[in-house]
């Protein structure tokens, strides 16, 4: 065996090693609260920005049934439209403990207690984010979204999963989550989050459920431990057949060769 068949094995040893990596299939739950600190129902400096993982409400400035109570943040987990998008929420989440890992399942889950019944199409458009939320009408960036149906008076759910192992491959820290409501119009479909409507910072509920896989430290450093010694083995071997083999040449006689 030449070196280059050598090197050859060594790689497809190393791939196979990788390969029968187990994982360990672990899950989390991500509180998913209003992070706005202002006092009342709206907040008009639209300079402010808010840290850690949480949403703000937001009030734009479309035209609507119902006119405009923007643009300002809003103390509520929103999503109206009125022949048009009066309220609306962008959220975000500290994803960093998920480095290296693989996102089998990712469910976003929220309560509509207040406004109206009824069913209307959402969207939820991933977006990058470093840790702090500022004012926004529209998603910041469009890394990917997608959209599905949200009714009122009622726990929802949106499957996100492709959108977070996305930004788990980018290496992002923060996922950022931008909900549009598309109608159809007069859908009233909010929660409130103050104490000025008796509700609090997570009367919404809203929840990020994650299940994931990543490899096994310890089973992965046995591996490679072995495929060293295995390597090690083989290559000692190849050597050795090599060093025997050039021992039952017969000698030449005359030749300069040793």
């Amino acid at each position: 065996m030449n070196n280059k068949t050598f090197r050859i094995g060594l790689l497809a040893l190393g791939l196979t090693a990788v390969a029968a990596l187990p994982a360990r299939a672990s899950s989390t739950t991500y509180t998913i609260k209003d992070v706005g600190t202002f006092g009342g129902l709206q907040d008009f400096t639209l300079s402010d920005t808010y840290g850690g993982t949480g949403f703000v409400g937001i009030f734009p400035t479309n035209s609507t049934d119902l006119g405009s109570l923007g643009p300002s943040f809003v103390h509520a987990f929103g999503l109206e439209n009125y022949n048009g998008v009066y309220s609306e929420t962008e959220m975000q989440v500290d994803i960093s403990g998920l480095s290296g890992a693989t996102v089998t399942s990712a469910i976003l889950t929220y309560n509509l207690l207040n406004g109206t019944p009824g069913s209307q199409g959402v969207t939820a458009t991933s977006f990058t984010t470093t840790g702090l939320l500022g004012y926004s009408q529209t998603p910041p960036n469009n890394l990917g979204s997608t959209t599905f149906t949200s009714a009122g008076h009622s726990l929802n759910s949106v499957d996100v999963t492709t959108l977070l192992q996305n930004a788990v491959i980018a290496d992002q820290n923060w996922f950022g989550l931008f909900l549009t409501p598309n109608g159809p119009g007069h859908n009233f479909q909010y929660t409130y989050t103050t104490p000025l409507w008796s509700a609090n910072a997570d009367s919404a509920d809203v929840r990020l459920t994650v299940i994931y896989a990543i490899p096994e430290p310890s089973s992965f450093m046995c591996l490679v431990e072995m495929v060293f010694l295995g390597l090690v083995g083989a290559r000692f071997r190849h050597r050795k057949s090599r060093t025997n083999g050039r021992g039952t040449q017969p000698r030449q006689h005359g030749s300069n060769r040793p």
